[in-house]
């Protein structure tokens, strides 16, 4: 058997990629340009409220799940329909990485990467497409350090599915957003670990290694 397949059975990481591997709401700020401006009731008082909601979420204090929600719903009650919203959306994932769409990289990735590579199985479980990811972990040079990457993972109930498939003894998840990132894998009975613009990766660090390093 594969060293890396037969350390899947042991212990798995799963990082999710926006606001967990990527830091920053340029990608979130490229989505609410993308959309048409004539469509839009008050294209002032969009901008306005996106970067209100935008503050909030970074505050901790919104109502919304992250950034791409708040655009979604204030754009919608401002009269744009789903159909504009998945081509903005995508328009703006096909920008990632680029100085229309800015996201930054904690600090301490790589390493951190890099040390749990030798004791667990890692993954890379995004809702996004495809678009922009690879290129951008090629970048950082990282994207060697994931052994699986699921695009399009539909979590929180996506979520789920890959954490049954992974089948592994020992599971930690790791992202931004409680109900998609976290509570599939806890009910499943996996560790969790949420971060926030406060408490990064990097923050993280020591934490997510000892985590690695335990059951050996």
């Amino acid at each position: 058997m594969n060293s890396r397949l037969g350390m899947r059975r042991n212990a798995a990481i799963i990082f999710d990629f926006d606001g967990t591997v990527t830091l920053g709401n340029g990608p979130v700020r490229a989505y609410a340009q993308a959309i048409q401006t004539e469509l839009l009731a008050d294209p002032a008082a969009f901008a306005k409220q996106v970067e209100a909601a935008l503050a909030d979420i970074d505050d901790l204090q919104s109502p919304y799940r992250d950034g791409y929600h708040a655009v979604a719903d204030l754009a919608i009650a401002q009269g744009i329909d789903t159909a504009e919203l998945s081509r903005a959306y995508l328009k703006s994932r096909q920008l990632l990485g680029t100085e229309k769409a800015p996201v930054e990289m904690p600090s301490q990735l790589p390493a951190l990467l890099k040390a749990i590579a030798p004791h667990a199985w890692v993954v890379l479980a995004t809702n996004a497409p495809a678009e922009g990811i690879e290129k951008l972990l090629d970048r950082w040079k990282v994207g060697e350090f994931f052994d699986q990457i699921s695009f399009n993972t539909n979590k929180p109930a996506g979520l789920s599915s890959l954490i049954e498939e992974l089948d592994s003894q020992r599971i930690l998840a790791i992202g931004d957003i409680a109900e998609n990132d976290l509570a599939p894998a806890a009910e499943l009975g996996a560790h969790t670990l949420l971060v926030t613009p406060q408490h990064t990766l990097d923050d993280a660090f020591e934490d997510i290694i000892t985590w690695a390093r335990q059951g050996e």
